[in-house]
């Protein structure tokens, strides 16, 4: 089923990564596995995601028994959107923090299920998650992070995370 931003809640669920600071690694859910992803999203005394209320929430609320309102969220995307006014890619914050360039052109996670590299889209995730972690523990040691204004130009935010 093919539905824009509008209709998040129509996707349904491929696979889900969560890294938990409890055990210090990374957790891989199936559909068939949400609850256990909701145990683990409730038990930590917040999630660090990036555009995680707009999308891994809104996909979560369209199955009945998952209750997202319930997880305290520092949603790292809106944070820095609030600050400097637009939304930028969490590729964007790899490269200006971390210098890590994608090679290519990298396939998006509703293709890559489509077509069947569901190896490719649980290794897509990790990194993503493990981007996102990294991020979060830099804007707390430091108090900002980078992000590319342009192709040449690189700005500081502070962050009060």
């Amino acid at each position: 089923m093919e539905c824009g931003w509008d209709k998040t809640r129509l996707r349904k669920f491929s696979v889900a990564v969560a890294y938990s600071t409890i055990d210090q690694r990374l957790h891989i859910f199936s559909e068939k596995n949400i609850a256990k992803l909701m145990r683990l999203l409730l038990s930590g005394p917040v999630v660090v995601g990036y555009n995680i209320k707009n999308f891994d929430f809104e996909i979560l609320a369209g199955y009945p028994k998952v209750k997202t309102g319930k997880i305290k969220c520092l949603d790292l995307m809106q944070a820095i959107q609030e600050k400097i006014g637009h939304r930028i890619s969490l590729q964007n914050l790899r490269e200006a923090n971390f210098f890590e360039f994608e090679e290519g052109e990298c396939e998006d996670p509703i293709t890559l299920w489509k077509k069947g590299k569901h190896y490719e889209l649980i290794e897509h995730c990790c990194n993503d998650v493990l981007a996102i972690k990294r991020i979060h523990e830099l804007g707390r040691s430091k108090k900002k992070i980078l992000y590319n204004k342009t192709h040449t130009e690189s700005a500081a935010l502070k962050m009060g995370w």
